[in-house]
């Protein structure tokens, strides 16, 4: 498989980098999944906005070459040098080498790199609340850290409990997010999903269902409210998924999460 690393096609064998990356040395940067379906990007715009806003948060400088049109169009070009119709594609950023914890530059180096997909499966059956390593709102929470040590101990406790998913909480045990995706739930007719206040990312799919309809609340609340849902459902830039358990609680499937999946997403396979 080819990456573009530095603005160039590479083959993955051939990419090296420094014990000097800061990316490796400080996690200093982020990343950025984006969807290519069906021989194209249908959310760039709101992907390289994202980005853009999260450069700027971590006090980087992007090239003049580095736009919107020039994003769609590497990407496209890497998945067909790659064969993939539909792919999940990674954008990793990092910060160039130079200076400790106080860097020498804001200049950036990236990544683009390109796996298979196949559109993911609609129901999370085996879910629980996870309660360590909580999330805590800064400038940079709603953006994807390449220092993700706090999502990968959740994945262990995913993986140890054998479930399809968790629900991670923020100060004061409010809930903020599932491990990879934000997170919504109904109740008397209206759509609630936590606050970016919380810690969650604020991820391209939950930008793009609060655009979408006029029925979702940003709130701040306990993980005791979800238990009262009247149904649950996460979202991220590769789809959107029921989620039916949360411990020994089941809740049902909703026809609104199929319709937004397909408003969303479903439409460009």
């Amino acid at each position: 498989m080819q990456v573009v690393y530095q603005n160039q096609f590479l083959e993955e064998s051939q990419i090296s980098l420094k014990t000097t990356n800061r990316g490796f040395l400080y996690g200093d940067g982020f990343f950025e999944t984006i969807l290519f379906a069906n021989n194209r990007l249908p959310h760039i715009n709101e992907h390289y906005t994202r980005i853009t806003n999260a450069l700027t948060a971590y006090e980087l400088t992007p090239p003049s070459f580095f736009n919107s049109f020039y994003l769609n169009d590497i990407i496209e070009e890497l998945c067909k040098k790659n064969q993939l119709k539909n792919a999940r594609v990674k954008i990793m950023f990092w910060r160039k080498e130079g200076g400790f914890y106080t860097p020498e530059n804001d200049e950036f180096d990236f990544l683009i790199s390109t796996t298979p997909f196949t559109p993911i499966t609609n129901t999370k059956e085996q879910v629980l609340i996870y309660k360590e390593n909580i999330n805590i709102y800064s400038s940079l929470s709603e953006y994807k850290p390449l220092s993700a040590s706090k999502y990968v101990k959740a994945g262990l406790f995913k993986r140890k409990n054998k479930l399809d998913d968790i629900i991670i909480l923020g100060q004061e045990g409010t809930i903020s997010e599932a491990l990879y995706s934000n997170l919504f739930w109904f109740k008397n007719n209206k759509i609630f999903t936590p606050s970016i206040k919380t810690g969650c990312v604020s991820g391209v799919m939950r930008s793009l269902i609060l655009a979408h309809t006029n029925i979702v609340e940003e709130v701040i609340v306990n993980s005791t409210e979800i238990q009262s849902a009247d149904a649950i459902f996460t979202s991220n830039a590769l789809g959107i998924q029921h989620i039916t358990q949360i411990g020994n609680q089941k809740f049902p499937k909703s026809n609104i999460t199929d319709e937004l999946f397909q408003q969303l997403i479903g439409k460009y396979f």
